[in-house]
């Protein structure tokens, strides 16, 4: 068993925290503030980034036949928004207007 904790991407933000995305055993695990959640959505997630202080945004690259590679999450884990951001989600920023 490989139990090798590999830093994928991280967001911090003064007033709302610090967001860790990290893999370890081929599974993709979210760390916020003092929280540990789980994220089996999508095999090669590549980012984090914090929106305001209950949601986070995650995405992956596109793959062949994924529908869906970004996501906003809510301070318990759960996905409150996914949609199909392209081949271009590198380019995606968050600011004080949104995603």
């Amino acid at each position: 068993m490989n139990d090798e904790i590999e830093e994928v991407d991280s967001d911090a933000r003064k007033s709302m925290g610090s967001a860790r995305l990290v893999k370890t055993n081929h599974q993709f695990y979210i760390h916020w503030n003092g929280l540990i959640m789980d994220f089996k959505r999508h095999e090669y997630v590549a980012g984090i980034r914090i929106i305001d202080e209950n949601h986070l945004f995650i995405w992956a690259f596109t793959l062949e036949g994924e529908p869906i590679n970004a996501w906003v999450l809510d301070a318990d884990g759960h996905i409150k928004h996914s949609f199909q951001a392209g081949n271009a989600i590198a380019a995606v920023v968050i600011n004080a207007t949104g995603i």
